[in-house]
This record gives structure tokens, sequence and C-alpha cells, in this order.
């Protein structure tokens, strides 16, 4: 659900990042990739399920997602016939 108040308060100077950390009840960590931030999100947040990923997602993703301890599988594995 979309809501600009808070979209207002995390892109305020006031905002820090404890301020986010406290929101979400999690320790806030920056990373430099997002396959990084895929990989700490399901091991901080304690996923512990599969994770349906389309064919043609980055491997890079797929990569993250396994090194977290997940199983990857994949959705629209079916190559429609060439008409």
């Amino acid at each position: 659900m979309y809501n600009k108040n808070f979209e207002n308060w995390i892109s305020s100077e006031s905002c820090t990042i404890e301020d986010i950390g406290n929101y979400f009840g999690h320790k806030v960590q920056y990373v430099s990739m997002g396959r990084s931030a895929i990989y700490h999100i399901i091991k901080n947040c304690g996923y512990g399920g599969t994770v349906w990923m389309p064919v043609y997602a980055c491997s890079s993703i797929r990569d993250a997602v396994e090194k977290a301890g997940e199983t990857v599988r994949k959705l629209g594995t079916e190559i429609p016939p060439h008409n």
C-alpha cells in the first residue's frame, strides 16, 4: 500500500539509517549490489521457503537466493511453439 507520509519521512534529511532500522524492526545494512540486498533480506528476515523466479531472471540473482539457502524454482520453463 502506498503511503505518501512514509515516503516524505524516509526521504527527509531528518530521517537517519537508525530511524529506518527502528521502523522496520531490523538492523539496516548498506550493500553495494542488489544481489547482496536480496541475500541479506532472505537471511535476516527468515524467509525459509521456495523462491519462484522467471526463467529470464539474471543468474546472479538466482545464485544469491541459493547462497542464502533457499530453493529456486523456475517459472515459465516451457518455450511456446514458434508460429
